[in-house]
């Protein structure tokens, strides 16, 4: 026989459930714009309850059959597949992104190299070198123009040189400051680690006490969210995994080393850049932080990147020390082949066309050492700015000596000269005309960008479509939730009817049974 008031605890609980449904429904409404919110439900199982014993008997386990509906606890909705694969392919959007970035930037500084800069200027150069041979060398204010045109060309490699400079300077304090966000990102995650612990000490304390996994345990919803927004912002800086531990708490590798483990984690260290001339990560362990995607990777190649001529910390990819280090290589063959048409060999430098300010000069005011060329320090040369018409003067075999000669011998092979073939770079990465190397830096920049633009798009689709997926899963549907809301109504109704129904049972039975002639 049942209990009398089987029907009323039934019931009483499903309306205590339909209106936990309609709390939660409510919420996820509430939280339809909420930035990192997970959608969550109330888990529902049949009651059952178990007879056991040596007398149970068929009846009594019927008796006690029908035992309604209960609630295991409010639930996310989440794949940690998909959040996997979201993580991924972030780290990948965000590396091809700056460094897309980056170098559009240094694109910006060269983009008139091929056209209205440094060709510009080799053009007018060529222009006056042909107007002071078709004169006289004597024409000191032709010989002048043509100084002139030169010193434009040292002031347009001084420009890029030191635009480039600035560019790696600005991307030395973004890396620095992608640094302190990551290692702010990890004081977070751990902060809420501790939390989350903390909760689960409480709603999962059984199997804390038997020393069993808490996870799938229902758990601080709105904390979870919270720790896995920190975690998808962390993604964007380098390639992660993500660990859940028994105890509640996440671990949280980077490049092969666990940067967060419940309430332990490892900064991110940068060393002095201008100390290694490279940027150089670390953990605070000492292990080196060697991502293999983000925006720690894009930095350090962007920062690193040296071509050919990579040394040291640096590596080969086409960095903004590659476009300086082929800069500064041009302007040495540049100053080296006019300075060698001009007559400037090993035992006479005299007839040096361009300089540096490191030149050393003896007493007499004669150069005893040249020193290195870059796009940063090449200037006309002291011999050249005290006589501008040495570049006029053509070598006298009988007398040894140069002078100033009519034919224009010597200006005219400086004008030849300029579509001579230079080498540039260590390896020679470059042989070919002066005009050819501006189209070829040109083109080396511009296919960068192609390359890392294609990617950022490739992985952007993907990150995209990962994300719809996310979203389809653990996101609020306005539509989904106006169903859900209508069917809790219409149970929490039906249960009410219910417990009407019952009461009028109960009425009956208790009230009217027995009484004859009613």
């Amino acid at each position: 026989m049942r209990s009398s008031f089987i029907g009323y605890e039934i019931s009483k609980r499903t309306i205590q459930i339909a209106q936990k449904n309609l709390d939660i429904t409510n919420n996820n409404l509430s939280n339809i714009a909420t930035e990192g919110y997970t959608r969550q439900r109330v888990d529902l199982n049949s009651m059952y309850v178990p007879v056991t014993g040596k007398y149970s008997s068929k009846l009594a386990k019927l008796s006690l059959s029908g035992q309604g509906v209960n609630a295991f606890g409010v639930s996310q909705i989440r794949d940690k597949y998909v959040d996997k694969r979201y993580r991924e392919f972030t780290a990948y959007v965000s590396e091809y992104d700056v460094k897309r970035s980056v170098l559009k930037e240094t694109e910006k500084i060269l983009s008139d190299i091929s056209n209205t800069g440094l060709v510009a200027n080799l053009t007018d150069l060529k222009s006056a070198f042909a107007k002071y041979a078709a004169d006289s060398p004597y024409n000191k204010e032709l010989a002048s123009i043509v100084r002139n045109e030169a010193f434009s060309i040292t002031q347009t490699l001084h420009s890029y040189s030191s635009e480039l400079d600035n560019l790696r300077r600005e991307n030395v304090i973004a890396l620095q400051d992608s640094v302190s966000e990551v290692n702010e990102l990890i004081d977070k995650i751990v902060m809420y680690n501790g939390v989350i612990t903390g909760e689960y000490n409480i709603t999962a304390a059984d199997k804390i006490y038997y020393g069993e996994t808490v996870i799938g345990s229902y758990g601080p919803n709105e904390l979870l969210d919270k720790r896995n927004q920190l975690i998808d912002e962390l993604s964007y800086y380098g390639n992660i995994r993500v660990f859940d531990n028994d105890d509640g708490s996440v671990r949280i590798e980077m490049a092969g080393t666990n940067i967060v483990d419940g309430t332990d984690y490892e900064h991110v260290v940068m060393k002095d850049y201008d100390k290694y001339g490279a940027a150089i990560l670390n953990f605070s362990n000492g292990e080196p932080v060697d991502v293999t995607t983000g925006d720690f990777k894009a930095r350090m190649d962007l920062l690193n990147g040296n071509g050919t001529y990579a040394s040291g910390f640096q590596n080969t990819d086409y960095g903004i020390p590659y476009y300086q280090s082929t800069l500064d290589a041009f302007a040495q063959a540049f100053a080296d082949l006019m300075n060698e048409i001009n007559g400037c060999v090993f035992n006479d430098t005299s007839r040096a066309m361009f300089g540096t300010d490191e030149d050393v000069y003896d007493e007499n005011g004669v150069c005893i050492e040249r020193a290195m060329i870059t796009a940063s320090n090449i200037k006309i040369s002291k011999e050249w700015m005290d006589d501008a018409t040495m570049i006029g003067k053509n070598y006298d075999e009988e007398t040894g000596e140069w002078t100033l000669s009519l034919d224009g011998n010597n200006v005219n092979k400086l004008y030849l000269g300029l579509d001579n073939e230079i080498k540039v770079g260590r390896a020679v990465e470059f042989r070919g005309s002066i005009y050819d190397y501006c189209l070829f830096v040109d083109d080396r920049v511009a296919e960068s960008i192609s390359y890392y633009d294609e990617q950022y798009m490739l992985n952007y689709d993907n990150c995209e479509a990962i994300l719809d997926t996310r979203q389809s899963i653990c996101g609020v549907s306005e539509t989904e939730e106006g169903i859900n809301m209508m069917t809790y109504q219409k149970w929490f109704n039906a249960n009410s009817r219910m417990l009407n129904t019952i009461d009028e049972c109960v009425d009956r039975l208790v009230n009217q049974t027995g009484l004859v002639g009613r």
